[in-house]
């Protein structure tokens, strides 16, 4: 062998190296996406505590099924934590055998048996509901599901928590945005919303608004740019939970957000605990994993929920 055929060589090799994980990844990707096409794919909710809310093991977390709900449910996923009066609460998307739209359903927490009461639909509408962020403002709660086939993010305020709620205002209209995801920083709100792989910031003085965009839309383009569940404030950071847009359901990731003002955005990968989560981690998640939801529930500890999906009909 040549002496200068020796570095070209290792070379290749290295280049091998990093790109067969990648290859097969691709492949995997393109795999599911025929699978999804011929079968049909159950999306259920996992939860479990963890000493980090950035942090946590799909195979080790209790379920909640689909069919545990409701029997023609084939899906339960976007999954939200809301706290109130003691009771800690789980809103989720839920869509049934051959219906037009999912609608939002409720549960509550049963401490003693570690699992779920369910309290039933509490939120529909002739179009698609999905992804209900509940949030409190001075004496009233609020939920802003994502609505996108009405192009608007609409605002609700619940008129007897937890089950009834009444229509307040379009925060945005025209817009067919997914995955509204709001937080109140510094006295002013901000709400992040994707569209075609572009993430949108807008910002507002009130809940009710007005609201306006962020002078630095679109504030990421590509992958990454949808979110996956609520912003979460840990050690002093805040990090926003961006799915994995190379596939439906490809993963979880968190990226730190290091400037957050009325006229600037900037995030960055959050390395230290990337990925976040990662459909195959467990039986239930083999083909997907895309949304986190987390509350603390003492120091270091903390409850979280996550939806993943697989095709072959969840057991009980």
């Amino acid at each position: 062998m040549q002496p200068f055929l020796l570095p070209t060589i290792l070379v290749g090799l290295g280049a091998l190296l990093v790109l067969a994980p990648l290859v097969r990844a691709k492949r995997a990707r393109r795999r599911r996406k025929r699978e999804r096409r011929r079968r049909r794919a159950f999306w259920s909710i996992g939860y479990m505590e963890s000493d980090s809310p950035l942090r946590w093991t799909p195979s080790k977390a209790k379920l909640l099924l689909p069919k545990q709900v409701a029997p023609d449910l084939f899906i339960i996923a976007d999954p939200f934590l809301f706290e109130h009066d003691g009771e800690r609460y789980l809103f989720f998307e839920a869509m049934r055998e051959g219906a037009a739209a999912a609608h939002i359903e409720c549960a509550r927490f049963d401490h003693e048996r570690q699992e779920w009461a369910l309290l039933g639909c509490v939120l529909s509408e002739p179009f698609q509901l999905s992804y209900p962020q509940v949030i409190r403002d001075g004496e009233h709660i609020y939920m802003v599901p994502e609505s996108k086939q009405a192009h608007r993010i609409g605002l609700y305020r619940a008129s007897h928590f937890p089950t009834e709620w009444e229509f307040v205002t379009p925060l945005i209209e025209g817009r067919k945005l997914v995955d509204s995801t709001l937080i109140k920083h510094d006295d002013h709100w901000y709400c992040f919303a994707s569209r075609k792989k572009r993430l949108f910031l807008y910002i507002a003085d009130q809940l009710e608004g007005p609201w306006r965009p962020h002078p630095a839309n679109p504030v990421r383009r590509g992958n990454f740019s949808r979110c996956g569940g609520r912003i979460i404030q840990h050690d002093g950071q805040h990090y926003r939970l961006a799915q994995d847009q190379r596939g439906y359901g490809a993963g979880l990731h968190a990226f730190e957000i290091l400037t957050l003002t009325p006229t600037r955005y900037r995030e960055i990968p959050a390395r230290t605990f990337n990925p976040i989560l990662l459909p195959g981690s467990a039986a239930w998640t083999e083909t997907g994993m895309h949304h986190l939801d987390v509350i603390q529930t003492a120091p270091d500890r903390y409850f979280g929920v996550f939806d993943g999906e697989q095709f072959d009909h969840p057991a009980t």
